[in-house]
C-alpha cells in the first residue's frame, strides 16, 4: 500500500542543518513502502536524510537541498521546475525523474550514487545537469570519447529522439561535499 504526504496548499518546510538533520524513513521497507511527497505550491528540504519512498514530487518553487534521498522509486520527480542542488541521491530506480521542465530545473552539485537510470527526461525540453557527480562506472563513461553522447546512466534524446537532451558537462570527478 502506498501512501502520500500530500501538501495543495500551504508550504511544507523542513530545513534540518548540517550538524543536525531531519531523518524521514519507513520503518519497515522490506515488505512495504511509502508513496512519499506530493507537493502542488511551495517545499523547501534542506539538510533531510529521507528514504524508503516512492518520490518528492515537486512542482516549479520547490527545493532539496544538503540532503539525502535512498531508495526511491524516483529520488525526485520535477514537473515544471525546481531546485536539486548538493543532494546524495543513492539507491533508487530513478534518481531525478523529469517530466517537464517549463522552468528550467537547478540541478547542480549532486551525487548519483548506485542509481538503475540517474535522470530520466520524459520531456522535449533539455535539462541542464551539469556539475554533478554521476558515480564512478558512469564518470568513466563520460571521460572515454566525446561528449555529449548516448550515457548509460541518463535517460534522454540518445534514447528516444523525442526528448531533450540532458547537458551533463563539467561533471565531478568525486561527489561534492555536502
Amino acid at each position: 500500500m502506498n501512501r502520500f504526504i500530500n501538501m495543495f496548499g500551504g508550504a511544507f518546510i523542513a530545513e534540518g542543518t548540517e550538524s543536525d538533520s531531519i531523518y524521514i524513513e519507513f520503518l519497515t521497507p522490506a515488505t512495504d513502502s511509502w508513496g512519499g511527497f506530493l507537493f502542488a505550491e511551495s517545499a523547501s528540504i534542506d539538510y533531510c536524510v529521507i528514504s524508503g519512498a516512492g518520490m518528492l514530487n515537486f512542482d516549479q518553487g520547490m527545493s532539496v537541498k544538503n540532503s539525502a534521498l535512498k531508495n526511491f522509486i524516483y529520488g525526485v520527480q520535477i514537473n515544471r521546475g525546481g531546485v536539486v542542488l548538493n543532494n546524495r541521491i543513492e539507491d533508487c530506480q530513478i534518481g531525478i525523474h523529469i517530466t517537464d521542465n517549463l522552468y528550467n530545473a537547478t540541478i547542480r552539485n549532486n551525487a548519483f550514487i548506485n542509481n538503475q537510470t540517474a535522470i530520466s527526461i520524459q520531456t522535449d525540453d533539455d535539462v541542464n545537469a551539469q556539475n554533478n557527480y554521476w558515480g564512478g562506472v558512469t564518470t568513466i563513461e563520460m571521460n572515454s570519447g566525446g561528449n555529449p553522447k548516448d550515457i548509460t546512466a541518463i535517460h534522454d534524446f540518445y534514447d528516444d529522439p523525442s526528448k531533450g537532451k540532458a547537458d551533463y558537462s563539467h561533471w565531478l570527478d568525486a561527489p561534492y561535499p555536502n
